[in-house]
């Protein structure tokens, strides 16, 4: 994982095991520069490749929504942003923090 996935991303959370509810989850507030609480009623918007999208790897909730019509294909091919990310960016680090906060296995 790379520093673009923890902060343009900005979704940390707390995991139980396999299949289980996600809690703590917050949200990086760009304007304040801080992560704070996901608001119920407030609309987000994610980007993931099409394998999590479609639902694979434990992400049957972003199947669903995209078989509802709920998603949309960018058609960014997203092999290809990483590598201009990469070239922009030229040194990729270590994040410091990783989007799970927390897994307890079963």
């Amino acid at each position: 994982m790379v520093r673009l996935a923890l902060i343009r991303m900005g979704l940390i959370f707390r995991a139980a095991a396999d299949g289980d509810r996600v809690s703590n989850i917050q949200v990086w507030d760009q304007d304040a520069l801080a992560w704070a609480p996901m608001r119920a009623r407030q609309r987000y918007s994610m980007v993931t490749n099409s394998f999590i999208a479609s639902g694979q790897d434990g992400w049957q909730m972003l199947g669903k929504l995209k078989n509802t019509g709920r998603a949309e294909n960018t058609g960014i091919d997203y092999a290809q942003s990483m590598i201009d990310y990469a070239q922009a960016e030229q040194t990729l680090l270590r994040p410091k923090q990783y989007s799970t906060q927390h897994y307890q296995s079963q």
